[in-house]
């Protein structure tokens, strides 16, 4: 069995948004793991987690809403700046798909799931502040 250290990866992850200034302020990362049938996804944020409760509270509140849709938070991590986060997230496995056509279905279904977990945690935490930008 392959071991991977989540909070690790997360935290590369978190980094490479950060320096990625083509994508969006938060999103749903597609990961792909050979030989893996078990979708993973990661989401992230580039919104100042260190220093802004806001953005702790919309991690705490996507964490709510993953236990909520029974799915597994795999690893947690920050950029060394603390300005972005990244968390990988695992699909159901008692929903595990074996096809390729099936596993392909899983995955575009979790990152859907993922991007209206990530877009209601923003907007619980941000929707009273005028000064960010939409989603």
């Amino acid at each position: 069995m392959e071991s991977h250290d989540w909070n690790e990866l997360a935290s590369f992850l978190a980094q490479r948004a950060l320096q990625t200034a083509s994508l969006p302020d938060r999103g749903v990362f597609k990961i792909e793991f050979l030989n893996k049938a078990l979708p993973i996804a990661g989401l992230y944020g580039k919104d100042h987690y260190a220093k802004d409760d806001r953005a702790r509270q919309e991690v705490e509140w996507v964490r709510q809403q993953l236990s909520a849709a029974d799915l597994d938070e795999l690893g947690f991590g920050l950029s060394p700046d603390g300005e972005a986060w990244a968390l990988l997230v695992k699909a159901d496995p008692r929903q595990r798909c074996r096809s390729r056509a099936g596993i392909a279905f899983q995955k575009e279904m979790l990152e859907m799931a993922l991007e209206e977990i990530l877009q209601k945690a923003w907007q619980k935490a941000w929707a009273d502040s005028s000064s960010v930008a939409a989603f």
